[in-house]
């Protein structure tokens, strides 16, 4: 192991991120990007705050346009958009259609549907996470005909999230118990009690984010538990999204507040 060197550098570091495997880049209130050696030793600017080139938009002159209009009416309980469908789903049913208007795919489960949210893929062939009352977690491809079973819990499921390589499946349930599983061995790593919500790192496998009644907690591996205290927490105020501000896919979120399916056609809130 090598002896860690420490020095001074003349300015508040905001930014810092390794570069190959000898250099580091440096920025903060100094407003330059600086290069470094392992041994702290600066090499040279990169970039300075007058060089910069920012590309915004002007919020007073947005216009849009309609690209597609897909002539067709359904109703659903939630709808979710691919590179090249749109997916939606009704009770136990799942369609996916074009932007053509035509059904390409449907899959029908054996349970109503609780959770449903994107799971990322090549386009055309994305994944689609879902959960359902009777406690089953399903993965399913836009280009398969069959969906396939991940998991499969005594609780209906509220909450599902996958980790960035795949590996790993969290699942939060009614009884707000969070599960975490290896998918290659199914096996149970560990579990959590009183969660509220769910977010894996979209950069480390390991690191899970979580949030209960009044802490946010974070575990790494095997590690134990961190938590940090909510002070003034309300916990009716879009409490499912605290850990998960900073992801693209937020709105692609579903819950349902479902009751035990009957056979009736009555709607289910829905909860972005």
């Amino acid at each position: 192991m090598r002896n860690s060197l420490e020095r001074m550098i003349d300015f508040d570091a905001l930014f810092i991120e390794k570069f190959f495997n000898d250099f580091f880049l440096i920025g903060g209130v100094n407003k330059k990007l600086e290069l470094y050696t392992n041994d702290g030793i600066s090499l040279a600017p990169i970039t300075t705050q007058n060089s910069w080139i920012i590309y915004n938009c002007r919020t007073k002159f947005i216009s849009m346009r309609a690209m597609i209009l897909i002539s067709i009416q359904f109703t659903c309980r939630a709808l979710i958009l691919s590179s090249k469908n749109l997916i939606y789903c009704q009770d136990n049913r799942i369609k996916s259609i074009n932007f053509f208007g035509q059904l390409e795919k449907e899959w029908r489960t054996k349970s109503s549907i609780r959770f449903m949210k994107t799971g990322g893929g090549v386009p055309q062939n994305e994944s689609i996470l879902i959960g359902l009352n009777d406690g089953q977690v399903l993965m399913i491809f836009l280009s398969k005909l069959f969906p396939i079973q991940l998991i499969h819990l005594s609780n209906p499921i509220r909450a599902i999230e996958i980790s960035c390589k795949r590996k790993k499946l969290a699942i939060v349930d009614d009884h707000n118990d969070c599960h975490v599983y290896d998918l290659q061995t199914k096996k149970l790593l560990f579990k959590e009690s009183d969660i509220k919500s769910i977010a894996w790192n979209d950069q480390f496998e390991d690191l899970l984010c979580f949030t209960s009644s009044r802490l946010i907690g974070i575990r790494m591996h095997d590690f134990p538990t961190q938590t940090i205290e909510l002070l003034d927490y309300n916990n009716n105020k879009n409490s499912n999204n605290h850990p998960q501000q900073h992801h693209d896919n937020i709105n692609n979120n579903v819950l349902f507040d479902a009751k035990e399916d009957d056979g009736g056609d009555g709607d289910h809130e829905v909860r972005k």
